[in-house]
């Protein structure tokens, strides 16, 4: 990475994109993929009651180690989508202190933000990120 003057600028700026862009749409994927596995817990509880004649509980013997399974996974999802989240907070964090020690650098990346064919990073209202120089030049 560039140390200083008009490179750190722009590689602070690519920064920006990535924590206000790419990160969140990662994390917003697995948003999803929580919302989904969630989904899927009233209808195992439906799919493995059985009748009390049958031996091995209300659940039978396979329930159990698949819901344990199931709240293993959700617990690694949100610690990752956690993860990315804060990620992306220290990325934001991190290009304005460098910003600020560098008035070259500050300079071009202020002006990549206020320029139409850059912008301010962000991802568009459905949280998909256009490609650079499209949808107001947001990276």
């Amino acid at each position: 990475m560039a140390t200083t003057g008009d490179d750190l600028g722009v590689r602070l700026y690519e920064l920006l994109a990535v924590a206000k862009n790419h990160l969140p749409e990662v994390s917003g994927q697995y948003r999803v993929a929580l919302a989904a596995l969630d989904g899927t817990g009233d209808r195992a509880t439906t799919a493995f009651s059985r009748p009390a004649e049958l031996e091995g509980g209300l659940f039978g013997p396979v329930y159990q180690p698949l819901a344990d399974l199931r709240e293993e996974l959700s617990g690694a999802l949100s610690t990752t989508r956690e993860n990315l989240d804060l990620t992306a907070d220290a990325l934001i964090l991190a290009t304005q202190v460098y910003a600020d020690g560098d008035a070259e650098a500050a300079a071009e990346f202020n002006r990549r933000r206020m320029d139409p064919a850059y912008g301010e990073p962000r991802p568009d209202e459905n949280g998909v990120v256009p490609p650079p120089g499209a949808s107001g030049g947001r990276p």
